[in-house]
């Protein structure tokens, strides 16, 4: 069962901007720049559509979007930030039972601040269902939490507490920061990374390999 925020969908942002300022934001626009016109784009667990305001922007020539969803009420905000188009498709469901059926094969991945929120061996089964829609060469645009060591002392803490209201109040059922490391290996080649907030959040670009 994916988790349920339809009951904080209003308040998600405002707590996300009361505790992390604009990093969270600004992580998840770091690489859309390098989105190429045309593409086809899957967006696993969009929100409320904020990526959509910066995205037409930097592929302008008609990409095709498919925004997956599943709470409703951030779909609802989605769509009110968004022009209708032609070019966007809003699919309220999870991304499980999306990419189950037949569809459509994609350019571009943009995962953003979503693998968090499952136990390391639904994390693990989620990128393999992704990875096998997305196309040889592709681009996978990945966003997320990560715990950096050394002297930052605070972060541990901080993600026990986040993992602690997000169960309450939204069904989370992990308990920790699923490792993504080996799903990458010698399947994706690291264009471009960057970190944000003291290191805890991460912006990453990958590639995928050519057959």
């Amino acid at each position: 069962m994916a988790p349920d925020f339809n009951p904080i969908a209003r308040l998600y942002y405002p707590l996300s901007r009361l505790v992390f300022g604009s990093s969270q934001l600004r992580a998840q626009q770091t690489f859309v720049h390098l989105v190429g016109p045309g593409s086809r784009i899957l967006i696993a667990g969009g929100g409320n559509g904020h990526l959509l305001r910066y995205l037409p922007e930097s592929c302008a020539a008609a990409s095709e979007i498919f925004f997956v969803e599943p709470a409703p009420d951030m779909m609802a905000m989605a769509r009110k930030k968004t022009v209708p188009s032609p070019h966007i498709h809003f699919i309220q469901t999870t991304v499980e039972q999306f990419l189950g059926s037949s569809g459509p094969d994609f350019d571009v991945v943009i995962t953003a601040f979503f693998f968090d929120l499952f136990p390391q061996h639904e994390a693990g089964s989620l990128f393999s269902l992704i990875n096998a829609r997305l196309r040889p060469g592709g681009l996978w645009l990945y966003t997320d939490f990560q715990l950096a060591g050394g002297s930052l002392w605070w972060q541990a803490p901080l993600l026990k507490m986040m993992y602690f209201f997000f169960r309450q109040v939204s069904e989370v059922k992990a308990s920790f920061l699923p490792d993504m490391a080996g799903c990458w290996k010698n399947r994706y080649r690291l264009l471009a990374g960057r970190s944000f907030y003291g290191r805890f959040i991460i912006a990453q670009a990958w590639q995928k390999n050519p057959v």
